[in-house]
């Protein structure tokens, strides 16, 4: 009887975070910031990443578009993010150790939007 409990629960908590997951996945990971993964549905803009290493850490700058609304942007790495271990700490940005990500979104028409993302020492 136990294990049959244990497989039911199993199998409703399994239901449960697929059924939780963002619609869109990632599809892989920014090529400057290999710890952020690209949402399904943008395409990262190498030529636009920026990089400095500094005595406080790290400043890196990349940026993504597709064609995704911003409020899918805002779902997908609302919900990846703090898996990742990243802490929210506003609408749009997010800390981790030491550092500070935060994200602009920009409707640039068409139902496309551009994505940028700023990596900073923690102030």
């Amino acid at each position: 009887m136990n294990t049959f409990r244990t497989c039911i629960s199993l199998s409703v908590f399994l239901g449960a975070l697929m059924l939780s997951t963002a619609s869109y996945a990632a599809d892989a990971f920014f090529t400057d910031l290999e710890e952020l993964p690209i949402m399904s549905g943008l395409v990262e803009n190498q030529a636009a990443a920026v990089t400095f290493e500094t005595a406080n850490g790290r400043i890196i700058e990349v940026e993504a578009s597709g064609t995704v609304s911003a409020e899918e942007v805002v779902e997908f790495y609302s919900e990846t993010l703090p898996q990742l271990g990243w802490e929210k700490v506003g609408d749009i940005a997010f800390q981790r150790d030491q550092e500070r990500l935060t994200l602009r979104i920009t409707d640039v028409g068409a139902g496309r939007v551009l994505v940028a993302f700023s990596l900073s020492p923690k102030s």
